[in-house]
């Protein structure tokens, strides 16, 4: 696939060094640039299929031959980066680039293609075919410089097609068996202008977004839902816990209830009775033993009911409370998701859009950002020295 970038006076000096690999002059080996993506090892191997010029002296000699705006803001040198397909034969790429090459010349002109470099050195060879953008005025029969009107969104969309019917026509004449593709997703309607990228990505930003909140109020729902299903359940075991309250607290009733009282109570008269006047009595050994044994489970049961009544009644206290505020919790998260303000959201993702493309621009182009850093850091040491030798002063 293809792309193309515009670019002013101020940074095409920068760029040309890119495309060519500049030397040091205080070094023998090519400079070593921050992106990973290069191999010095490899810049060898990197080629220039247009005549060889003088890069930027080149670009002033053109811009003097044809009418220009003497403005900072006029685009005078533009690129279109073509990358080899991946499924392209490396032993067909150079032919490959000739054939883009050619068509890329007759498309703008001869005397407006200032380089085409090929770069081998990375992940994948791509060649940068840099031209000024030169239309003819019809109105004041002239050459001019024109980026906008050269590559408009006519001629952005008809690019991608255009150069698949000359890859193709080139694969047919040569009876090559290997398929070669520049047309994907992203170009198969055309380029896009750098406004129209910008409207995409806002558009898919704000549909990120959309989506985003609409995922977190959904889980936020069915967190909500969740709760208040465990909360049911929870209230379907209290609820069993309360028939078992009750009906031990009837049992405890009935073991506390005047007729045992008066029961007990016949029984010690009529043991009393027996034993008035007496200082023992003899009572069968088995009757004994049975009355201790139910002297003892009758305090053992009342003991057990009454710790198990305590606990449930603690349980349902705990669960009552640990429900209320996880309902609450999420009825609050879910009131926070739906009104969380969408101006956040999106100065956050702008800023994070900016980063990204302040990341793809250094990918792109290492060197340029290298030879920015290096002035702004001159720069800064400069001033640095200046107020220091005024302070002295």
């Amino acid at each position: 696939m293809a792309h193309v970038a515009k670019f002013t006076r101020g940074t095409s000096g920068l760029l040309t060094r890119h495309y060519e690999r500049y030397k040091d002059s205080e070094h023998p080996e090519y400079v070593k640039y921050k992106n990973q993506d290069i191999d010095p090892e490899r810049t060898h191997l990197n080629y220039n299929l247009a005549p060889m010029r003088q890069q930027l002296p080149y670009l002033k000699e053109r811009l003097e031959e044809v009418h220009c705006l003497k403005r900072d803001d006029v685009n005078v040198m533009c690129d279109w980066v073509v990358t080899a397909p991946k499924e392209l034969p490396a032993e067909y790429q150079r032919e490959f680039f000739e054939v883009c090459y050619k068509y890329l010349e007759e498309k703008y002109g001869e005397k407006n293609v200032i380089s085409a470099y090929v770069h081998m050195d990375e992940h994948q060879p791509h060649m940068h075919f840099a031209f000024v953008p030169v239309v003819y005025d019809a109105k004041k029969e002239r050459e001019k410089v024109s980026a906008k009107e050269l590559l408009s969104r006519a001629e952005l969309k008809r690019f991608h097609p255009d150069l698949q019917g000359i890859i193709d026509n080139w694969i047919c004449e040569k009876e090559y068996d290997f398929e070669c593709n520049v047309l994907n997703g992203a170009t198969e309607n055309g380029n896009k202008t750098i406004e129209e990228l910008k409207l995409q990505n806002i558009i898919e930003l704000r549909k990120e977004e959309e989506a985003i909140r609409d995922k977190a109020i959904k889980e936020a729902d069915d967190k909500l839902e969740k709760i208040n299903s465990e909360k049911d359940k929870a209230e379907g075991s209290l609820k069993t816990f309360q028939k078992d309250i009750d009906a031990r607290e009837i049992y405890l009733g009935v073991l506390n209830s005047p007729e045992i009282e008066k029961i007990q109570s016949r029984a010690r008269d009529n043991v009393m009775s027996k034993l008035q006047g007496k200082d023992e009595v003899i009572i069968p050994r088995s009757d004994y033993i049975s009355l201790l044994r139910t002297a003892k489970l009758f305090e053992e049961l009342k003991r057990k009911f009454t710790r198990m009544l305590e606990s449930v009644k603690k349980k349902r206290l705990a669960a009552d409370k640990y429900y209320v505020e996880k309902v609450e919790e999420a009825k609050a998260e879910v009131k926070e998701v739906k009104w969380k303000s969408i101006a956040e959201v999106k100065e956050q993702m702008a800023k994070e859009r900016e980063l990204k493309s302040y990341q793809n621009m250094e990918k792109l182009f290492p060197d340029v950002f290298r030879e920015m850093r290096s002035r702004i850091e001159h720069a800064k040491d400069k001033s640095v020295s200046h107020n220091r030798d005024s302070l002295e002063r």
